[in-house]
C-alpha cells in the first residue's frame, strides 16, 4: 500500500498539471511513456526465477509459524472452503470495503477540492493526503504488534469514516484544507 501511496503523491499532482497545461490525452501519455521507460528495465533487470538455493528472510522462519510446508501437508485447496471460511471473511470483507472507500475517496476528493483550490491545488492536496497515508502506515507499523490487529484495523476505519464525514460537510476552503493536512490515518 505504500508504494501505491508513494505513487500518489508523485503522479497526482504531475498528472494534473500535466492535464491542466498540455490536455489529458498528452498527461496520460506521458506517464504511460515514462513509467514503460522506468519499469521495463526493472523488469528486465530484478525479476527472474528464483534459484534452488535462494530464499528469502520469512522462508527462513517458516518453522516458526503453524503453516503447512509442502503442499501434501497442506492437503488440496478448495476455494469454495476458504471462501466459507470465518477468518477468510472476517479480514477481506471489511478491507474491501476499506479499500473501496479510499478509491472513491480519493475520486471525490479532487471533485470536491477542484471547484474551490483548482485542478492542480486539488492534486497537491491528493499528495499530501497519500504522504500522509505513507506516515500513517509507517507509524501504525511501530504499534500494531503490541495491539490486536483487529481493533487497530477497526480503529482505522472509525477515523477515515469520520475524515470523510468531516470531509463531507466541509463548506469553506479553510475547512477543506484543514481536513487535508490531518488525514494521517489511511
Amino acid at each position: 500500500m505504500n508504494g501505491a501511496s508513494a505513487g500518489g503523491v508523485i503522479i497526482a499532482p504531475v498528472l494534473t498539471f500535466l492535464t491542466a497545461r498540455y490536455g489529458f490525452g498528452v498527461a496520460v501519455g506521458a506517464l504511460v511513456g515514462s513509467m514503460l521507460a522506468i519499469l521495463m528495465p526493472v523488469v528486465i533487470l530484478v525479476l527472474r526465477p528464483r534459484c534452488a538455493d535462494e530464499c528469502d528472510p520469512p522462508d527462513i522462519k517458516v518453522a516458526e509459524y503453524p503453516i503447512a510446508t509442502s503442499p501434501a501437508e497442506a492437503g488440496p485447496f478448495r476455494l469454495a472452503s476458504v471462501l466459507r471460511s470465518g477468518r477468510f471473511i472476517s479480514i477481506s470483507v471489511p478491507f474491501a470495503l476499506g479499500l473501496a472507500a479510499q478509491v472513491g475517496f480519493f475520486a471525490h476528493q479532487m471533485a470536491l477540492l477542484s471547484p474551490t483550490f483548482g485542478i492542480v491545488a486539488a492534486g497537491w492536496a491528493i499528495s499530501l493526503t497519500t504522504f500522509a497515508a505513507v506516515v500513517g502506515r509507517i507509524v501504525v507499523s511501530f504499534i500494531v504488534d503490541q495491539s490486536d490487529r483487529r481493533i487497530i484495523s477497526g480503529l482505522n476505519f472509525i477515523v477515515q469514516m469520520l475524515g470523510m464525514a468531516v470531509l463531507a460537510i466541509a463548506t469553506t476552503p479553510t475547512l477543506l484544507f484543514g481536513r487535508i493536512v490531518r488525514p494521517w490515518y489511511r
